[in-house]
């Protein structure tokens, strides 16, 4: 989706599954593994240095992660998507 036009206009991207970090634990819960995920996208930030974080399914990302991310690149964007069904239950 995003990432394959990002692909198609010439940008380099890196995915990061926030899930699959989370879940790399003893227990395989991603409510146990969301330190370790965020401590894997900050080592993730210093190899990539992205211009642009785009955050999809990124409940597990703490708001400090995040802050300290601007700290370290206060140039970089940040962006959240999510994609919500937009219907209507029908009666």
């Amino acid at each position: 989706m995003f990432h394959t036009g990002l692909c198609q206009a010439g940008h380099y991207v890196y995915p990061f599954s926030i899930n699959d970090r989370a879940r790399a634990n003893i227990f395989g819960s991603k409510n146990f593994g969301r330190g370790f995920a965020n401590k894997r996208l900050l080592a993730c930030y210093k190899n990539v240095e992205p211009d642009l974080l785009l955050l999809g399914h990124a409940q597990y990302i703490k708001p400090d992660t995040l802050s300290l991310l601007r700290q370290l690149h206060p140039q970089m964007k940040i962006a959240l998507w999510y994609v919500d069904p937009v219907y209507a239950p029908h009666d």
